[in-house]
């Protein structure tokens, strides 16, 4: 009953639920009404072999064509007796199994029934992502109601990894929460959405302790990142009045240092475009966050190297300048690839 599943005893985990252990179980018996899964099962297999990007990530992919490879039982679409639910419209003494009707709404809610120009214009969705326990409903019983009614697949289904509190899986059912929105409240959502995408690759488990998000926080934030930013506005608006001025002689004044930064920092941009291809059989946030915080990591070495400050006592106002633009330059490329992920701090650098 914590999920709301029915299970097989084939499927269950030494007597528990595979995702809720220790929580008691109901042995139910009862007339209900079934869908016909099992007539499903080669046209589900034929779809995911011909469309291997309809189930991300990979390993997903194989457990679900695993199960289906095993057999495809029919499923209970209702419950008997005066329970909550929708009544079921061929006999109202029944009513809808909560996780029929709830997929349903994926197409209900962007017009199907009710608007047919708004369901053509949103539909099929482009990208599911849930919970890697709930893939046998997205990735087994919901394409197999769309089929038998005739509507297109989604086009991916992205079955993503549970985070973890110290190894154990955080959970309303085992108590152990850590509300988000505290974390949001106190350090804003750019930090939080930085720590999950870069200790965790998208699909896979990762796990959440404090004192690694404030280590993150912390080190990669506010030391790497923050600290590029302060040093650079600090000196644009300390030697040039707050303006970043492009000196007449720009390239001339950057030399070699200048051409090894530019090569860093293409390397870095080509290996970013490799991790977020959409085309490749996972997209990689971590290693996409590392890379781009390799920039800034370059842009930090290169003030240390040129050292504007010494230069700016030296009169060499040009060569400020120089070593200004490019760090700023730096800094707006790192803004326009933060974007997707820390869209407040992208608008922030840029401002």
């Amino acid at each position: 009953e914590s999920c709301e599943a029915f299970y097989q005893e084939k499927d269950l985990e030494e007597g528990s639920c595979p995702f809720h252990p220790g929580k008691p179980l109901s042995t139910i018996r009862e007339e209900n009404y079934f869908f016909a899964l099992s007539r499903y099962a080669k046209p589900l297999l034929d779809h995911i072999r011909a469309h291997p990007e309809f189930i991300m990530p990979e390993t997903r992919r194989h457990e679900i064509v695993a199960l289906i490879e095993q057999g495809l039982n029919d499923i209970s679409v209702s419950r008997a007796g005066g329970r909550w639910g929708i009544p079921l419209p061929v006999d109202e003494s029944h009513v809808v199994y909560v996780w029929f009707d709830a997929l349903i709404n994926y197409i209900t809610a962007v017009g199907y029934g009710w608007d047919e120009a708004r369901f053509q214009r949103w539909w099929p969705a482009e990208l599911h992502v849930i919970g890697k326990d709930i893939t046998r409903f997205h990735c087994v019983i919901w394409p197999a109601m769309l089929l038998s009614a005739g509507i297109e697949l989604p086009r991916t289904i992205f079955g993503h990894g549970f985070v973890y509190h110290r190894g154990e899986r955080i959970s309303k059912t085992l108590g152990n929460v850590i509300n988000p929105l505290d974390i949001v409240d106190r350090f804003g959502p750019d930090p939080l959405r930085y720590f999950l995408m870069r200790e965790g690759s998208f699909g896979k488990d990762s796990d959440f302790t404090w004192e690694n998000f404030i280590n993150r926080y912390n080190h990669d934030l506010g030391n790497d990142l923050g600290n590029l930013l302060q040093r650079t506005l600090g000196m644009i608006r300390r030697y040039q009045g707050g303006t970043i001025r492009r000196p007449d002689r720009l390239s001339a004044l950057r030399g070699e240092p200048f051409a090894e930064l530019e090569a860093a920092v293409e390397g870095v941009l080509s290996r970013i475009r490799e991790a977020l291809d959409p085309t490749q059989k996972d997209i990689d946030f971590p290693v996409a966050l590392q890379e781009i915080w390799k920039l800034v990591a370059l842009g930090n070495a290169y003030l240390d190297r040129m050292k504007p400050w010494s230069l700016q006592k030296g009169g060499e106002g040009d060569a400020v300048a120089a070593v200004l633009h490019t760090v700023a330059d730096l800094l707006r490329i790192v803004a326009g690839l933060l974007d997707p992920f820390l869209p407040h701090t992208a608008v922030a650098i840029r401002r």
